[in-house]
């Protein structure tokens, strides 16, 4: 059977509607419908124009490799020069991701012939010994399916700098790691001389690879929660495909792969965002930086974990119950919002009522007001509570906050407040200007980095950087998403609480780590001697977060005609449109302006920095 690839420019419902269109006029055979695997994946462009062409999955010249890829490879342009010493050498998309695929095909060439084997011959030479040969070529980030026409039931899945996990149902498994294989011999150089063999013909099969590429370029947000999303589904018709794909189309990469079995049908998934996992998921397994995992559902299924980390052999990979993911008073889905990030603007009294009851003593439903009356606003005694070890952090003599993006204007926004809580040189630095200056620490330095994600890749590399210099005395990150890579790199964390993000342009991130990190300074505060400053105002710090969550309700019943519960749940008021302007005539002022400038100081300075930053992201209009 042949392989199809459908690709179409816009949202999903697109691509949906193309092959709706291609079954009636009989360009695609009703006879794909059953494939042994699809792949199916939306993306941003960061390589190339968003069309078509530039759509993942992307193949290799012969069609034998078909990959799927989240993150960046830095030598991208090395990789393309190496590899077109022909006019043969035919590249079909733009994207850095065809330099995988590429690469794999001469890969398999070359390691069949150093074995021994016929030219064509691909039956010795397996998926993980091509990882093996290419991995290492790779600089910069990758979370990458991989998928070959010659071994139909089987996919590698390799992390390397962006996030990638696995989940399932059933009983969880629990594999140890072991080494992958390695090449020394085999480099960049001696893969541009190997001539790739002709289509290597393998298992008889139909293949449907699904892709769509937005309307417009991805605006550059730290948020890496809206990147591609890949689903590889088994023995699934279109209809019910093309219906996943629609479902967590903005949710990050995954992948799917359906395995039979006697007893029960297994689903295996691959996902570089958790929550992107459907409710069907019963553990997750984290993988770690480096790893490489081989699927094989040819007869009783198998999960194997390689790694060329030498550290990481033999360590095992356990799984986590899927249960601890859910965010209590988040409501999943869209309900009645027309987009994700209304949603999540909704969502930010919520946040602030979580992190208030979690951190203090304070109950934020049905109504603050009854507690206040009787403990008294002025001179509060309440004891904040972060869950970390507060004095590394008060014996600390300086601390840098690394972050990128909207997480960056966030760590400006507390920066003074910290450095008054605890007395010490507190600097605020971007995470790749960090990597770039180098610039020298303090003795006895605490590093505080915040992310939404816990992924963001300069954060890492910057955090990692300065713990090199070995004058990092305590780590801590604020981070939304617990599991990620940071609360693993870092001596503690911070919850925010915020519940999935799933909007490129952060919202309640935003809000949940400024207040998150406000009510750290008052925990600080506490336990340390404060400036006399923040002793005189930390009453009035807390009453205004009190006030906070009805504040930001009220701003939104002026502006929409949606809210959320404090329940989480969603609801909208039957009233017109217009009778919510507010904005409007400030908006009609603007509109059609050349530029917006925003200006603030002091406090505010961080605000209209996040402010100028939310009007690129969402109107493209110049901003500063």
């Amino acid at each position: 059977m042949d392989t199809h690839v459908i690709r179409a420019k816009g949202n999903v419902q697109q691509l949906r509607d193309l092959v709706g269109t291609m079954l009636e006029n009989g360009s695609l055979q009703s006879g794909a419908q059953a494939a042994p695997i699809a792949l199916a994946h939306t993306r941003w462009a960061t390589h190339g124009k968003s069309t078509p062409s530039n759509c993942h999955p992307v193949s290799d010249q012969s069609h034998s490799f078909a990959v799927v890829h989240n993150g960046m490879i830095a030598n991208f342009d090395d990789i393309r020069a190496a590899l077109s010493v022909s006019q043969d050498d035919l590249w079909l998309t733009e994207t850095d991701t065809e330099c995988i695929a590429k690469l794999a095909h001469r890969a398999m060439h070359y390691l069949s012939q150093s074995k021994g084997g016929a030219e064509g011959e691909a039956e010795s030479v397996t998926l993980p010994m091509i990882a093996g040969a290419i991995l290492p070529i790779l600089k910069g980030s990758y979370a990458a399916g991989i998928r070959s026409s010659s071994r139909p039931n089987e996919l590698l899945l390799a992390r390397q700098g962006s996030p990638l996990v696995i989940g399932g149902s059933g009983l969880p498994p629990t594999v140890t790691v072991e080494h992958l294989p390695a090449y020394p011999g085999v480099t960049l150089e001696t893969l541009s001389q190997a001539s790739p063999t002709e289509h290597l013909a393998g298992t008889p099969h139909s293949t449907l690879l699904y892709s769509s590429s937005p309307s417009q370029d991805s605006p550059s947000s730290e948020a890496t929660d809206s990147s591609p999303s890949v689903l590889a589904l088994n023995e699934m018709d279109i209809d019910t495909a093309i219906h996943s794909v629609v479902a967590w189309s903005q949710l990050a990469q995954v992948m799917k792969v359906q395995a039979e079995r006697e007893a029960a049908e297994q689903t295996i998934y691959a996902s570089s965002d958790m929550k992107a996992l459907p409710p069907s998921v019963e553990w997750i397994m984290l993988l770690q930086e480096g790893d490489v995992v081989h699927i094989d559902r040819s007869g009783s299924q198998s999960i194997r974990v390689y790694s060329h980390l030498e550290a990481q052999v033999g360590t095992v990979r356990t799984t986590i119950p899927s249960s601890e993911l859910v965010t209590e008073g988040v409501s999943q889905g869209l309900g009645t919002f027309p987009h994700y990030m209304l949603k999540e603007i909704h969502e930010q009294p919520g946040v602030v009522e979580r992190l208030i009851e979690t951190y203090t003593s304070i109950p934020m439903s049905p109504s603050v007001h009854d507690w206040e009356t009787q403990a008294g606003r002025e001179g509060m005694r309440v004891q904040v509570e972060m869950g970390i070890p507060l004095q590394a952090l008060l014996d600390c003599s300086a601390v840098t906050m690394l972050a990128c993006g909207t997480s960056l204007h966030a760590a400006k926004a507390v920066q003074p407040l910290i450095e008054s809580a605890l007395q010490v040189p507190v600097t605020c630095v971007g995470a790749s200007d960090f990597i770039d200056r180098a610039p020298p620490l303090t003795a006895n330095t605490a590093i505080i980095t915040v992310s939404q994600s816990g992924e963001t890749a300069d954060t890492r590399q910057a955090l990692a950087l300065a713990k090199t210099t070995g004058k990092v005395c305590f780590t801590l990150t604020v981070v939304n998403e617990t599991y990620s890579a940071l609360v693993r790199e870092s001596d503690a964390h911070i919850p925010i609480l915020g519940g999935q993000e799933v909007a490129v342009a952060s919202t309640k991130a935003f809000t949940g780590q400024v207040v998150a990190m406000t009510l750290l300074s008052l925990s600080l505060a506490q336990r340390g001697n404060p400036s006399r400053a923040f002793l005189r105002h930390s009453g009035d710090i807390l009453s205004s977060l009190l006030d906070l969550p009805e504040q930001i309700r009220q701003v939104l019943q002026q502006c929409s005609t949606h809210r959320v519960t404090r329940d989480g749940e969603v609801e909208r008021e039957d009233v017109e449109s217009d009778q919510l302007s507010v904005l409007a005539p400030y908006v009609a002022r603007i509109v059609d302006a050349p530029g917006m400038l925003l200006l603030g100081r002091g406090y505010d300075s961080a605000t209209v920095l996040e402010g100028a930053l939310k009007v690129k992201e969402i109107s493209y209009m110049h901003t500063h």
